[in-house]
């Protein structure tokens, strides 16, 4: 099995993306229509309904935040503090 960041878990034949260091020591990740085997909710981009989820799209192997190889749904927002650019005066 393998987990997508910020999504479901998936199951997958190969070696899959993982490690750290320059290069992966896996580099297969899921592909778009491949059902969940764990881990879908209803705030998932892949979530279709009742208990299931299908990935929308490639998931694709990169650096994540950790620092280490995984795989990721590309352009999926990731959570990220909000910015501002002008800040809220506060009552006085």
């Amino acid at each position: 099995p393998v987990s997508v960041e910020h999504d479901a878990t998936y199951c997958i034949d190969g070696p899959i993306c993982s490690g750290s260091g320059a290069s992966p020591a896996g580099s297969l990740c899921p592909v778009k229509g491949d059902a969940a085997i764990a881990d879908c909710h209803s705030y998932l981009a892949s979530y279709t309904g009742g208990e299931s989820c299908v990935l929308p799209v490639d998931a694709t192997c990169q650096v994540i935040k950790t620092g280490a190889w995984g795989c990721v749904i590309p352009g999926y927002p990731t959570p990220a503090p909000t910015t501002y650019e002008h800040a809220t005066p506060a009552p006085t």
